[in-house]
């Protein structure tokens, strides 16, 4: 489902402004699931943070989710590849 999202999300972003990105639709789909897989990665790295230090939660700040580590380790990864690789092969 992620990954399915994943292209989506960056399919509709690619009709709302397609004078950002340097190539067609086609050609960004490995780019979108190669965003998807980063998520992926982020949120097992996080797990095992947590299994290693023996913990449940990675926090208190937001109680009933695992902390906000829990809530944003999906970013973490795929933010910067987003970023890099979009400034580097998007442009």
């Amino acid at each position: 489902g992620g990954f399915l999202g994943s292209i989506a999300v960056g399919s509709v972003f690619y009709l709302f402004a397609p004078h950002i990105f340097a190539v067609h639709l086609p050609l960004l789909i490995p780019y979108f699931l190669l965003i998807g897989l980063c998520a992926d990665i982020g949120d097992l790295i996080e797990s095992a943070y947590k299994r290693a230090a023996a913990k449940k939660d990675s926090g208190s700040l937001m109680p009933g989710r695992g902390g906000l580590l829990d809530s944003i380790d999906s970013l973490l990864f795929s933010a910067p590849f987003f970023y890099y690789i979009g400034t580097i092969l998007l442009k």
